[in-house]
Protein backbone atom coordinates (compact mmCIF):
# COMPACT_ATOMS: atom_id res chain seq x y z
CA UNK A 1 0.00 0.00 0.00
CA UNK A 2 1.52 3.47 -0.66
CA UNK A 3 2.02 5.82 1.74
CA UNK A 4 -0.81 8.43 2.34
CA UNK A 5 -0.69 11.56 4.88
CA UNK A 6 -4.10 11.16 6.29
CA UNK A 7 -6.54 7.80 7.26
CA UNK A 8 -9.47 8.13 8.67
CA UNK A 9 -11.93 4.56 11.01
CA UNK A 10 -14.51 3.20 10.72
CA UNK A 11 -16.30 4.08 14.34
CA UNK A 12 -17.29 1.35 17.10
CA UNK A 13 -15.88 -0.83 14.39
CA UNK A 14 -14.22 -2.84 16.83
CA UNK A 15 -17.72 -3.09 18.58
CA UNK A 16 -19.85 -4.32 16.04
CA UNK A 17 -16.95 -6.83 14.74
CA UNK A 18 -15.75 -9.19 18.05
CA UNK A 19 -13.50 -11.82 17.83
CA UNK A 20 -12.84 -11.56 13.71
CA UNK A 21 -9.18 -12.88 14.75
CA UNK A 22 -7.64 -9.62 12.84
CA UNK A 23 -7.92 -8.99 8.89
CA UNK A 24 -7.35 -12.61 8.13
CA UNK A 25 -10.60 -13.62 8.89
CA UNK A 26 -12.63 -14.41 5.67
CA UNK A 27 -15.83 -12.97 7.06
CA UNK A 28 -17.26 -9.69 8.71
CA UNK A 29 -20.56 -9.26 10.91
CA UNK A 30 -23.53 -7.80 9.84
CA UNK A 31 -26.46 -7.44 12.19
CA UNK A 32 -29.80 -7.22 10.86
CA UNK A 33 -30.59 -3.58 12.60
CA UNK A 34 -27.57 -2.26 10.99
CA UNK A 35 -29.80 -0.09 8.81
CA UNK A 36 -31.75 1.03 11.48
CA UNK A 37 -29.20 2.91 12.70
CA UNK A 38 -30.20 7.07 12.72
CA UNK A 39 -27.42 8.16 11.01
CA UNK A 40 -27.21 5.58 8.41
CA UNK A 41 -31.09 5.98 7.98
CA UNK A 42 -30.00 9.44 7.01
CA UNK A 43 -28.31 8.09 4.15
CA UNK A 44 -29.48 7.24 0.06
CA UNK A 45 -28.74 4.01 -1.36
CA UNK A 46 -25.76 4.18 -2.78
CA UNK A 47 -24.38 5.58 0.19
CA UNK A 48 -25.76 3.06 2.25
CA UNK A 49 -23.89 0.57 -0.19
CA UNK A 50 -20.37 2.54 -0.20
CA UNK A 51 -20.86 2.19 3.56
CA UNK A 52 -21.03 -1.41 3.65
CA UNK A 53 -17.85 -1.29 0.93
CA UNK A 54 -16.04 0.70 3.78
CA UNK A 55 -16.70 -1.76 6.64
CA UNK A 56 -15.08 -4.47 4.46
CA UNK A 57 -12.29 -2.10 3.58
CA UNK A 58 -11.96 -1.29 7.43
CA UNK A 59 -11.83 -5.06 7.86
CA UNK A 60 -9.25 -5.86 5.67
CA UNK A 61 -6.97 -2.46 6.72
CA UNK A 62 -7.10 -2.88 10.29
CA UNK A 63 -9.57 -0.01 10.36
CA UNK A 64 -6.77 2.31 8.87
CA UNK A 65 -8.60 3.58 5.90
CA UNK A 66 -6.30 6.30 3.71
CA UNK A 67 -8.33 9.63 2.70
CA UNK A 68 -8.18 9.12 -0.64
CA UNK A 69 -11.28 8.31 -3.04
CA UNK A 70 -9.37 7.03 -6.13
CA UNK A 71 -7.88 4.28 -4.00
CA UNK A 72 -11.13 3.51 -2.12
CA UNK A 73 -13.07 3.55 -5.68
CA UNK A 74 -10.41 0.91 -6.85
CA UNK A 75 -10.17 -1.23 -3.22
CA UNK A 76 -13.99 -0.98 -2.90
CA UNK A 77 -14.87 -1.70 -6.74
CA UNK A 78 -17.30 1.22 -6.72
CA UNK A 79 -18.79 2.80 -10.16
CA UNK A 80 -19.10 6.40 -8.54
CA UNK A 81 -16.72 8.07 -6.14
CA UNK A 82 -17.39 7.80 -2.47
CA UNK A 83 -18.07 11.12 -0.29
CA UNK A 84 -16.38 10.58 2.55
CA UNK A 85 -17.28 14.07 3.80
CA UNK A 86 -20.77 12.97 4.67
CA UNK A 87 -20.16 10.34 6.78
CA UNK A 88 -17.98 12.08 8.60
CA UNK A 89 -20.89 14.99 9.31
CA UNK A 90 -23.06 11.92 10.43
CA UNK A 91 -20.33 10.57 12.56
CA UNK A 92 -19.67 7.21 11.05
CA UNK A 93 -16.38 7.42 10.28
CA UNK A 94 -13.49 9.89 11.61
CA UNK A 95 -10.21 10.63 10.93
CA UNK A 96 -7.67 8.98 12.81
CA UNK A 97 -4.49 10.51 12.38
CA UNK A 98 -2.57 13.10 9.97
CA UNK A 99 0.77 13.67 8.96
CA UNK A 100 2.50 17.41 10.01
CA UNK A 101 3.44 20.41 7.24
CA UNK A 102 6.84 18.93 7.70
CA UNK A 103 6.77 15.56 6.60
CA UNK A 104 6.52 13.95 9.98
CA UNK A 105 5.20 10.36 10.96
CA UNK A 106 2.09 9.99 11.28
CA UNK A 107 0.70 10.60 14.62
CA UNK A 108 -2.62 10.38 16.63
CA UNK A 109 -4.59 13.88 17.49
CA UNK A 110 -3.82 13.10 21.00
CA UNK A 111 -0.05 12.21 20.60
CA UNK A 112 -0.16 15.59 18.80
CA UNK A 113 -2.22 17.53 21.13
CA UNK A 114 0.40 16.18 23.82
CA UNK A 115 3.13 17.55 22.09
CA UNK A 116 1.46 21.15 21.60
CA UNK A 117 1.23 21.41 25.28
CA UNK A 118 4.76 20.54 25.55
CA UNK A 119 5.97 23.48 23.16
CA UNK A 120 3.59 25.81 25.04
CA UNK A 121 6.06 29.11 26.33
CA UNK A 122 7.86 27.84 29.93
CA UNK A 123 8.86 31.46 31.27
CA UNK A 124 12.22 31.06 32.59
CA UNK A 125 13.03 30.44 36.30
CA UNK A 126 15.48 33.20 36.90
CA UNK A 127 13.20 35.86 35.44
CA UNK A 128 11.99 38.55 37.61
CA UNK A 129 8.97 40.61 37.41
CA UNK A 130 10.54 44.47 37.81
CA UNK A 131 6.70 45.42 38.57
CA UNK A 132 6.49 42.57 41.52
CA UNK A 133 10.12 43.82 42.97
CA UNK A 134 9.54 47.39 43.05
CA UNK A 135 6.27 46.45 44.76
CA UNK A 136 8.42 44.75 47.07
CA UNK A 137 10.26 47.65 47.47
CA UNK A 138 8.23 49.93 48.54
CA UNK A 139 5.63 47.85 50.55
CA UNK A 140 9.22 47.49 52.79
CA UNK A 141 9.58 51.21 52.96
CA UNK A 142 5.87 51.98 53.85
CA UNK A 143 5.95 51.81 57.77
CA UNK A 144 2.47 50.51 58.35
CA UNK A 145 2.08 47.54 57.03
CA UNK A 146 -1.55 45.84 57.66
CA UNK A 147 -4.08 45.07 55.27
CA UNK A 148 -4.08 42.01 52.60
CA UNK A 149 -0.70 42.56 50.59
CA UNK A 150 -2.12 40.48 47.34
CA UNK A 151 -4.70 43.17 46.95
CA UNK A 152 -2.58 46.18 47.43
CA UNK A 153 0.02 44.63 45.12
CA UNK A 154 -3.27 44.35 42.14
CA UNK A 155 -3.98 47.91 42.89
CA UNK A 156 -0.12 48.78 42.84
CA UNK A 157 0.06 46.75 39.27
CA UNK A 158 -3.01 49.13 38.01
CA UNK A 159 -2.02 52.11 39.69
CA UNK A 160 1.77 52.14 39.07
CA UNK A 161 2.99 49.56 36.92
CA UNK A 162 6.17 49.66 34.67
CA UNK A 163 5.88 53.15 34.23
CA UNK A 164 8.70 54.92 36.00
CA UNK A 165 6.65 58.30 35.88
CA UNK A 166 3.67 57.03 37.81
CA UNK A 167 6.26 55.26 40.47
CA UNK A 168 8.20 58.51 40.99
CA UNK A 169 4.81 60.18 42.15
CA UNK A 170 3.76 57.43 44.21
CA UNK A 171 7.12 57.32 46.14
CA UNK A 172 6.57 61.31 46.37
CA UNK A 173 3.29 61.22 47.73
CA UNK A 174 4.71 58.12 50.19
CA UNK A 175 7.13 60.39 51.45
CA UNK A 176 5.21 63.78 51.90
CA UNK A 177 2.18 61.69 53.51
CA UNK A 178 4.36 59.77 56.01
CA UNK A 179 6.12 62.72 57.07
CA UNK A 180 3.01 64.43 57.48
CA UNK A 181 1.66 61.77 60.40
CA UNK A 182 3.69 62.23 63.34
CA UNK A 183 2.25 58.71 64.82
CA UNK A 184 3.02 56.03 62.45
CA UNK A 185 0.15 54.05 64.31
CA UNK A 186 -2.51 56.61 62.66
CA UNK A 187 -1.12 56.03 59.38
CA UNK A 188 -3.17 54.69 56.14
CA UNK A 189 -2.96 50.73 56.29
CA UNK A 190 -0.85 49.78 53.65
CA UNK A 191 -3.37 48.49 51.23
CA UNK A 192 -5.44 51.45 52.20
CA UNK A 193 -2.77 53.58 50.94
CA UNK A 194 -1.87 51.45 47.82
CA UNK A 195 -5.32 51.16 46.52
CA UNK A 196 -5.98 55.11 47.01
CA UNK A 197 -2.36 57.11 46.87
CA UNK A 198 -3.64 58.92 43.47
CA UNK A 199 -6.55 60.83 45.60
CA UNK A 200 -4.79 61.23 48.62
CA UNK A 201 -4.61 65.32 49.52
CA UNK A 202 -1.54 65.65 51.77
CA UNK A 203 0.51 69.50 52.10
CA UNK A 204 3.99 69.52 51.73
CA UNK A 205 3.82 72.06 54.93
CA UNK A 206 2.72 69.73 57.00
CA UNK A 207 5.10 67.30 55.89
CA UNK A 208 8.22 69.58 56.47
CA UNK A 209 7.01 71.96 59.71
CA UNK A 210 9.50 74.78 60.37
CA UNK A 211 10.24 74.47 64.58
CA UNK A 212 8.29 77.59 66.25
CA UNK A 213 11.31 79.63 67.84
CA UNK A 214 10.07 80.38 71.71
CA UNK A 215 9.73 84.10 72.84
CA UNK A 216 13.11 84.13 74.54
CA UNK A 217 15.21 82.76 71.57
CA UNK A 218 13.25 84.96 69.09
CA UNK A 219 14.25 88.16 71.23
CA UNK A 220 17.72 87.15 71.48
CA UNK A 221 18.36 87.12 67.92
CA UNK A 222 17.15 90.24 67.82
CA UNK A 223 19.31 91.74 70.42
CA UNK A 224 21.69 90.20 68.83
CA UNK A 225 21.18 91.89 65.39
CA UNK A 226 21.04 94.97 67.13
CA UNK A 227 23.97 97.14 68.88
CA UNK A 228 22.21 98.89 71.79
CA UNK A 229 24.51 100.22 73.57
CA UNK A 230 24.55 100.41 77.09
CA UNK A 231 23.42 104.37 77.07
CA UNK A 232 20.44 104.20 74.94
CA UNK A 233 19.55 101.05 77.45
CA UNK A 234 19.43 103.20 80.06
CA UNK A 235 17.74 106.20 78.33
CA UNK A 236 14.79 103.56 77.77
CA UNK A 237 14.37 102.36 81.05
CA UNK A 238 14.43 106.12 82.36
CA UNK A 239 11.78 106.71 80.00
CA UNK A 240 10.03 103.82 81.75
CA UNK A 241 7.25 101.48 79.22
CA UNK A 242 7.24 97.61 79.10
CA UNK A 243 9.06 96.90 76.39
CA UNK A 244 12.15 98.68 77.86
CA UNK A 245 11.61 96.43 80.81
CA UNK A 246 11.54 92.93 78.54
CA UNK A 247 14.62 94.24 76.94
CA UNK A 248 16.67 94.63 79.83
CA UNK A 249 15.26 91.43 81.47
CA UNK A 250 15.93 89.32 78.28
CA UNK A 251 19.64 91.11 78.34
CA UNK A 252 19.85 88.98 81.75
CA UNK A 253 18.75 86.20 80.49
CA UNK A 254 21.24 86.10 77.50
CA UNK A 255 24.45 86.95 79.69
Amino acid sequence: MPEFKKHFRVKNFEKYQPKRNGKHAPWIRLYHTWNLDPAIGQLCDSHKAHWLGLVCIAHATDNKIPWDSAWIKKRGCFNSNVKLDIFVNLGLIEILCNTDEMGGELKKPLERKKEKEKKKYIPDENFVDPVLENFEQDWKAYPRKDGVKSKALSCYKKSVGDNPEKRQAFLEKMRVYVASVKDHNFLKHAETFFRNWEGLEVSEQIASPIKKQSTVSRNLELIKNIDLGEENDNRRIQAGGSDNVSIRNIRKLGA
